[in-house]
């Protein structure tokens, strides 16, 4: 592994930056009395965050004193832990992410209702014989692509002789029936891709509306 990639790996700015690493204490009202009547004997004064240098001052200064203990001083102290700032992302990225995240759970809503709504449960795509079909069209449609150039190949490497009733050389030959193959099979080509891909747009569905119980009140009436 490379120094780039290893320091790529180590690079974790995308993810976020703490831009302040400190830890802050907000001292609660115990521990503000506290450093507030020995603010003579302390290097610091009552402030609205305490540093951990503060901390372990007040630790050590604790120790000196009996009957007070810094776990019970520091009881209703709140702990200010540093911030992750995550850089925002990018607003195209984030509205592409939404509509594949809206096109997934439509594609998961239609699965799931698929047994009960009536317009997605005919749905051609889904039926062994529609894939059938489209493998069956395929398959014809390379066949034919098949024999259409080498026919092409044959009359350029034949054809064109008879016609013209002049013997060429094998060389010429060759090259004629590579051209012709070409051209027919450049053709043949877009047509194909065309037919493959009409053939897969599948056809939407519309059920016949049923008519209404009066209607065929009257007919039965009738």
């Amino acid at each position: 592994m490379d120094n780039e990639s290893i320091e790529q790996e180590q690079d974790r700015s995308h993810l976020g930056v703490i831009t302040d690493p400190t830890v802050k204490i907000k001292p609660g009202d115990k521990l503000q009395d506290f450093i507030q009547s020995h603010s003579n004997d302390l290097s610091f004064q009552i402030k609205t965050y305490l540093s951990i240098g503060d901390i372990k001052e007040l630790y050590k200064f604790v120790k000196m004193k009996e009957g007070v203990y810094l776990n019970e001083l520091i009881q209703g102290s709140d702990i200010i832990l540093p911030k992750l700032e995550i850089p925002t992302r990018n607003p195209e990225l984030e509205k592409r992410i939404q509509k594949l995240k809206k096109s997934l759970a439509q594609k998961e809503y239609d699965r799931m209702t698929r047994n009960v709504n009536l317009t997605s449960r005919y749905k051609p795509e889904d039926s062994i014989g529609y894939q059938l079909k489209q493998m069956n069209s395929g398959l014809i449609g390379v066949f034919q692509f098949v024999v259409t150039v080498g026919a092409a190949f044959l009359f350029g490497f034949m054809g064109i002789e008879v016609f013209a009733s002049v013997q060429f050389e094998l060389a010429v030959k060759l090259l004629l029936g590579i051209i012709c193959a070409l051209t027919v099979a450049c053709a043949e080509l877009y047509f194909l891709l065309r037919t493959l891909d009409f053939a897969e747009t599948p056809k939407e569905f519309h059920p016949q509306p049923q008519p209404s119980s009066s209607f065929t009140k009257k007919l039965k009436s009738s």
